[in-house]
């Protein structure tokens, strides 16, 4: 079974637009900092962005991290078809 893939948009469309109708949890997602696995294939249009985005994954040196990396890369290289 597939999870279900969301965009960053689609989850922020869900969200009350006005800030008084937001939960604490609500607010506190929203102020949190990124953790580095934001990265979908969409966000790797070129292959500038590939390489650039595996160096930094290389450059944590965590094993799990960077495989993970190198999936999202590989699906940005069948998405926009460049090697």
């Amino acid at each position: 079974m597939n999870k279900p893939r969301y965009t960053l948009a689609e989850l922020l469309a869900e969200l009350p637009q006005n800030p008084a109708l937001r939960t604490a949890e609500d607010q506190a997602w929203l102020d949190a900092p990124p953790v580095g696995r934001e990265i979908l294939p969409e966000d790797l249009d070129t292959p500038e962005a590939v390489i650039a985005y595996l160096a930094s994954a290389e450059a944590t040196a965590d094993a799990d991290y960077i495989a993970y990396a190198k999936e999202i890369a590989a699906q940005a290289k069948l998405l926009y078809g460049f090697e």
